[in-house]
């Protein structure tokens, strides 16, 4: 179930998700998948989406950038254009995101 989003959350960015999406935690625990953010940067977000187990949210500021972070090249990117995900990351850093998330998928399906 969702209910209507609100509020703006400040958040520590720990790690990438699939989809383009980072994974941070809000105060009270829940995860957060933070569109537009790097890990390891610290960022205010609003929450779009308050699912019954986690929320969704999208940058409004970057606090402290990533080093990789850089100016999106696509300027569908601005409007939410699916191919464009990691454009606000680097060409060689958006390879090690999607190196981890794919490791991180094969190991939560195969167990290992």
């Amino acid at each position: 179930m969702t209910s209507a989003p609100s509020g703006a959350l400040t958040l520590r960015v720990r790690r990438p998700a699939n989809g383009g999406s980072a994974i941070a935690h809000a105060d009270d625990g829940r995860v957060v998948f933070v569109r537009g953010a790097i890990p390891g940067e610290l960022v205010t977000a609003n929450i779009v989406e308050d699912k019954s187990g986690f929320l969704v949210a999208e940058v409004t500021e970057v606090l402290e950038p990533s080093t990789h972070r850089r100016d999106p090249l696509c300027s569908a990117a601005a409007h939410g254009a699916g191919c464009c995900d990691l454009a606000h990351v680097s060409v060689e850093h958006a390879r090690t995101l999607k190196t981890e998330i794919l490791t991180d998928v094969l190991r939560r399906i195969g167990g290992g």
